[in-house]
């Protein structure tokens, strides 16, 4: 049987410690356990990979790094996206590993295999180790499937000059069905675009994994690309009237912040008064 596991539930602040002011990581990180929210990650047992900044949510879940086959990308940014830590990941694996993404992953990753820092000489040099990845390129609303499950990567509303519509870089969000079950993995997107909903139109859900960056912070959506709590809560009810979300639909919230959102333990009880679930590192859905 499948599961997901959610192995890191943090934003792009997950590594800072030098914070100030208003900011709650030395609070989460002095309170630990499911409060400390590390680089976000997620895990379709027992060998799909979603985002890699590196294998500690693995380690810290006391998964086999060797058990990963498959490795799917949301998005270029660096807590999603690591080229160095996965050309370094795959070369330890007992296989080539398959990663899934666009065209910019595919050119990052392969820029990381050919380059590495030589710190004595301050610059990039040639890398001459193999490249241990098979790169499998993803449209957008083109299904495909790894073993029984069948995927389909949506447009997410991520990484966009929302002034002048420049997609810097399309990021995805991803549709998992198999046996009976439907996921939505959708971190690192502000509203769902029109065509975006057009699709989810199709699908009803059994599980949402939805951004929840911000918390109860207020947030200008035209300057960024991730959701709060009162969008989130929208966004859920959008899918309702759509039919896409039901009654029986688990809504998880992940992707939080460390330094602008509450510790997990502080909100957990607050946040499923709302309707949803505030995820941590190492849960189990």
């Amino acid at each position: 049987m499948r599961k997901i596991q959610i192995l890191g539930s943090g934003a792009g602040d997950f590594y800072r410690k030098d914070f100030k002011g208003d900011s709650y990581y030395k609070e989460a990180i002095e309170m630990g356990g499911a409060n400390i929210r590390r680089a976000s990650s997620c895990l379709l047992s027992p060998d799909i990979l979603i985002d890699f900044y590196s294998d500690e949510g693995l380690r810290n879940s006391r998964i086999s790094p060797e058990s990963i086959r498959h490795l799917l990308i949301t998005h270029g940014h660096f807590d999603h996206f690591n080229p160095k830590g996965i050309v370094e990941f795959a070369s330890s694996l007992p296989r080539k590993l398959k990663l899934y993404g666009n065209s910019a992953i595919k050119d990052a990753i392969e820029f990381a295999a050919q380059h590495k820092w030589d710190v004595r000489q301050e610059r990039l040099v040639a890398r001459d180790n193999p490249l241990e990845i098979d790169f499998i390129p993803v449209n957008i609303n083109k299904s495909f499937y790894i073993d029984d499950v069948k995927i389909t990567p949506l447009q997410a509303n991520h990484m966009v000059d929302m002034q002048h519509l420049l997609i810097n870089q399309k990021a995805l969000n991803y549709i998992f069905e198999y046996g009976a079950r439907t996921i939505l993995y959708a971190l690192d997107s502000s509203w769902f675009l029109p065509e975006t909903i057009e699709i989810l139109e199709s699908f009803k859900f059994d599980i949402c994994i939805l951004d929840g960056t911000f918390g109860y912070l207020e947030l200008d959506p035209f300057k960024s690309g991730h959701l709060n709590f009162k969008m989130l809560n929208e966004t859920v009810n959008q899918m309702r009237q759509i039919g896409a979300v039901t009654d029986n639909t688990k809504i998880i919230s992940s992707h939080i912040s460390m330094t602008a959102v509450e510790p997990h333990d502080s909100i957990k009880n607050k946040v499923s008064k709302q309707g949803f679930i505030l995820a941590y590192d190492g849960m189990i859905l």
